[in-house]
């Protein structure tokens, strides 16, 4: 202990200690004092002086104390970049202190970061010069930043105390703050010269400089005493200062205090006053902030908004009144108008708003909302709204009025009291032919045609004053002298006093209505698309010549035309070219019959023929293959060709029934049976006919049934990439399996739920089924797998299908991408933009586009090139008689050639063996599938198989270009007995 007491006495320079405590003090004390700019406007530029005195105190500390642990010292590379540091902080508060001093203080202030900065190039030049020029650069940097930095900082410092000094004196009462601040700048004048100017001069060039031996020498005083001294001054300086600044703070607060309270009490008794104001007006009266929430409510408008006035201050506005209406749409922030009033500080005015009321009900408000403005900034808006719900209703009742008076289809004229026309509505001027100009102000005497005496007319006035109101038909002339007869009614109107205010004429022109009736009996009894005879004019001439055949003992005939696939050119080619295909079928047919006979049209692409007085049944017969042959020719529409052929049934009075219900239900049987022998013909009826009808309505029941009973399911047949044999994905079929019959194919139901209308719901359940059942399959890392489904046209009509697709997939957990649609060429003849649009959104999805049975349909490869198509079909009919029959080879070829052409995919159905395969090899076809490779499966035989062999084909597949013989037998596992369907 005595020794380290020792080496202290000996080696430590208490001078230093002394001057490293000084500074830490300072920048302490300037710490610690309060920054209220409102009163100081020093705050910033006081963070610099307590910066500069901690840094530089800390500093000399770490010195003694590096110095007192070892005997190498400090590194002086860590004091110099120190001292720089510290007086850095000095200068840059001098210099703000200057610049915020010296006249115009707060406009200055906010410059102080651009302005000035320029004095600090000679600074870095000076350092640069003296670190380069010293034979020990760190030497170098110590001395040049004494010099150019330290210096220049304390006398800028002490220049900036004397003019904010001088800038502040008339606004201070205490006369010693003047002596305080010179005793300040002296201090610093003092530091920057002993600790600036007054350098080692060690290693530094020239030798002559003013340095601390020489001045000790010339003095007697060591530098270090005065440098300890200069920082003491420092302290009790800026000390004083300081307590300056805290005095007058204290002394602002107080006297903002005092002013503060006077002007509580006054807001207060205003507020009061304005509150009685606000709750004597007539309307709703209303304050908000910049935020839009409510600070102050008067009662009519909490009456108004059905809220107590407490519950609204601090709420939204419009979250309270804009926020969801009882149309259920809301008013967005950006489309209101009291925010925008806010955010742009213009007025607005609304006529007509709803505002909801706190229990939900809304009522119809007027509102202007108006600025708040503190100097250039809005702080709110004031909000006047008043209830015009009444006012509403009745413009709602003038309106409905109007628009009756105005779109009613008679002629409407409103007189005086003296009987001069005020009014008329359009119909008037349209009938007569006047303008408004040529009535308004004039007696209805201009309309006299000089049918009627003038006795007819005073009769007709005498009954009107007596009796209040007079109708009766009556003969007019127009404009352009036609006379025309009309239904008039006049009435008077009175007011409280019973006094006449005005007659209202209200006529009608019989000639029209006669007109209207004629068309209402050809819109009851004939159709209005073919001017054939409707269901109702068909039962009832059906009924007389029943009557008339039972009367003479003749043989009658019914046929029942029912125009085959016209659903299909329906929905693909629009409702409008259906509409125009019918028309040119009607007259066909009323070509092809008898003039006795009767053809009618009993509702969509049926058609009735009733055949009276007939010879012999083979009558009946040479007509239907009249009917056939005249439908046989192509029909023109919009310079596209369309061939229609008909399905017919006949049935005979007797034989086949005595009332029209019976001819027409047995004909219909008929009819039925002729499409299911191939369609384009036509059947008698016969009584086993019925039982088969029985079968299939038995059936249209059961499907309904099986939809809800969940009684259909897929099964999935494999399709390989050729190249590669990898499962490229599944075709998903569907099946029914009847809890009696058992199971039903595809080629039965699917036309049945076509007929019934039940094919969309059934392809829904299909997409949803398979998105749920292909969860185990897609996501693979070894490559893409899609499940394709069918996809009918009338799927493809409905606009909504690619957003069920869409939750579909997402419910399931599977991208879109791994689902294919299969459309058959028919599908894409459609021209509607609903086709176009569904197809283009199900493409975005990356949802793959399959064209299925490729070229057993439509010729025409147009939609080729108007829709993303990604893959082509080759028909199992090509595929048959491949490679034996060339015409088959050619067309498949030919496929492919287009596809690859077009960078479509081509997928092979029905291959059935080797030379198939082998064939498909040869030609670059991409895809296959079939017996040969698979047969139609459940879903979990397809998680087997890939679960058991990944996506491999279960029968070796080469490398293009090369052959394979036909084998002894096949994998048991995948082909068996069943047909694809």
């Amino acid at each position: 202990m005595d020794d380290v007491l020792r080496r202290l006495l000996e080696h430590m320079d208490l001078v230093h200690l002394l001057y490293g405590m000084a500074c830490i003090l300072l920048g302490t004390t300037v710490l610690l004092q309060p920054k209220e700019g409102s009163a100081l406007r020093l705050a910033k530029a006081i963070w610099l002086l307590a910066a500069f005195g901690l840094v530089m105190g800390f500093k000399e500390w770490m010195s003694l104390w590096v110095w007192f642990g070892s005997d190498d010292g400090i590194p002086a590379a860590v004091s110099a970049l120190a001292l720089i540091a510290s007086n850095l902080f000095l200068f840059e508060f001098g210099r703000r202190l200057v610049g915020l001093s010296g006249g115009g203080a707060r406009r200055r202030w906010r410059h102080s970061r651009s302005v000035g900065l320029w004095v600090y190039l000679p600074i870095v030049i000076g350092i640069l010069l003296t670190t380069l020029v010293s034979a020990h650069w760190l030497r170098g940097m110590d001395i040049g930043a004494r010099y150019f930095l330290g210096f220049p900082a304390s006398i800028l410092t002490a220049m900036g105390f004397l003019i904010y000094e001088r800038a502040e004196s008339e606004g201070r009462d205490d006369h010693g703050a003047g002596v305080r601040f010179k005793v300040a700048a002296a201090a610093f004048c003092a530091h920057g010269v002993f600790g600036g100017l007054i350098v080692p001069s060690e290693a530094f060039l020239p030798p002559r400089v003013i340095n601390e031996e020489s001045f000790a020498a010339l003095t007697r005083v060591p530098v270090h005493c005065l440098r300890a001294l200069s920082a003491l001054l420092l302290l009790f300086a800026v000390n004083g200062i300081l307590r300056i600044f805290h005095l007058e703070v204290r002394q602002k607060l107080r006297s903002a205090l005092a002013q503060s309270r006077r002007s509580l009490l006054e807001v207060r008794r205003l507020s009061s006053r304005n509150q009685l104001i606000l709750d004597s007006a007539g309307q709703g009266i209303c304050g908000l902030d910049r935020a839009g929430r409510l600070t102050f409510v008067n009662t009519c408008a909490a009456e108004l908004l059905g809220c107590p006035m407490e519950e609204l201050i601090g709420a939204t506005l419009h979250d309270r009144v804009h926020a969801l209406r009882d149309d259920g749409v809301g008013c967005l922030h950006t489309e209101c108008p009291i925010l925008n009033t806010i955010a742009d500080g213009i007025p607005r005015h609304v006529d007509s708003d709803v505002f909801r009321r706190a229990d939900a009900t809304t009522f119809a408000v007027e509102y202007t909302g108006t600025p708040i403005v503190h100097g250039e900034t809005v702080v709110g808006v004031v909000v006047a709204f008043a209830d015009i719900s009444r006012r509403k209703d009745a413009e709602k009742h003038l309106r409905q009025a109007a628009l009756v008076i105005e779109n009613t289809p008679d002629c409407v004229v409103i007189m005086d009291a003296s009987g001069l026309i005020q009014s008329v509505n359009p119909a008037f001027l349209s009938r007569t032919g006047y303008t408004l100009e040529d009535v308004l102000g004039r007696s209805p005497k201009l309309l006299q045609s000089g049918h009627h005496p003038p006795s007819f007319y005073l009769t007709m006035w005498q009954k009107i004053v007596s009796n209040g109101q007079w109708q009766g038909e009556i003969w007019n002339r127009r404009k352009n002298g036609e006379i025309y007869p009309e239904w008039l009614s006049i009435k008077v109107l009175k007011d409280d006093d019973l006094r006449i205010t005005n007659y209202v004429a209200i006529y009608s022109d019989i000639t029209t209505h006669q007109e209207v009736q004629a068309r209402l009996h050809h819109l009851a009894y004939y159709d209005p698309l073919t001017g054939l005879p409707n269901r109702q004019l068909f039962t009832d001439r059906l009924g007389l010549a029943l009557a008339q055949a039972q009367r003479e003992h003749n043989l009658l005939g019914l046929i029942f035309v029912d125009l085959d696939r016209f659903k299909t050119i329906n929905d693909t080619l629009g409702h409008g070219m259906g509409d125009r295909l019918l028309q040119q079928v009607g007259a066909r047919l009323r070509g092809a019959v008898r003039q006795s006979d009767t053809i009618a049209r009993i509702g969509g692409d049926e058609f009735t023929v009733i055949l009276p007085a007939l010879a012999q049944p083979e009558d009946a017969a040479a007509v239907a293959r009249k009917i056939l042959e005249t439908l046989e020719p192509p029909l023109r529409i919009d310079q596209q060709e369309l061939f229609v052929t008909a399905s017919l049934g006949i049935s005979l009075y007797p034989a086949d029934g005595d009332t029209a219900e019976s001819l027409i239900g047995r004909a219909d049987i008929a009819m039925y049976r002729a499409k299911e022998s191939g369609r384009n013909s036509y059947q008698f009826y016969r009584p086993d006919m019925s039982e088969r009808f029985k079968h299939r309505l038995a059936l249209e029941s059961d499907l309904r049934r099986a939809v809800k009973n969940d009684e259909l399911y897929f099964v999935y047949q494999p399709q390989f990439d050729i190249r590669s044999g990898r499962l490229a994905g599944v075709e998903a079929l569907a099946r029914w399996r009847h809890p009696e019959i058992g199971d039903i194919a595809p080629a039965t139901f699917i036309p049945i739920a076509e007929d019934i209308g039940l094919i969309g719901q059934i392809g829904r359940w299909g997409l949803k089924r398979a998105c749920c059942e292909a969860r185990e399959w897609v996501g693979r890392d070894d490559g893409p797998f899609r499940v394709a489904v069918n996809l009918s046209a009338h799927q493809l009509q409905d606009s909504e299908l690619p957003r069920f697709l869409a939750r579909a997939a997402l419910d399931a957990g599977i991208r879109t991408d791994s689902i294919a649609l299969e459309l058959t060429e028919s599908v894409l003849m459609d021209g509607s933009p609903t086709t176009e649009s569904t197809l283009r959104e199900l493409t975005d999805m990356g949802v793959e586009i399959a064209i299925d049975d490729f070229g057993t349909g439509y010729s025409s490869l147009s939609y080729i090139t108007r829709f993303s198509i990604d893959k082509l079909k080759i028909d199992r009919s090509f595929m048959r008689q491949i490679p034996g029959n060339p015409n088959d080879s050619a067309i498949a070829t030919m496929i492919i050639a287009m596809a690859h052409a077009s960078n479509m995919r081509v997928t092979a159905e029905g291959v059935e063996n080797r030379a198939q395969l082998n064939f498909l090899l040869e030609q670059g076809c991409d895809e296959m599938q079939g017996n040969f490779v698979g047969i139609p499966v459940p879903p979990a035989e397809i998680t087997r198989m890939l679960k058991r062999s990944g996506r491999s084909a279960p029968v070796a597949l080469p490398s293009r270009g090369r052959k394979l013989r036909e084998p002894r037998s096949v994998h048991a596992s995948v082909i068996g007995a069943g047909t694809q369907t």
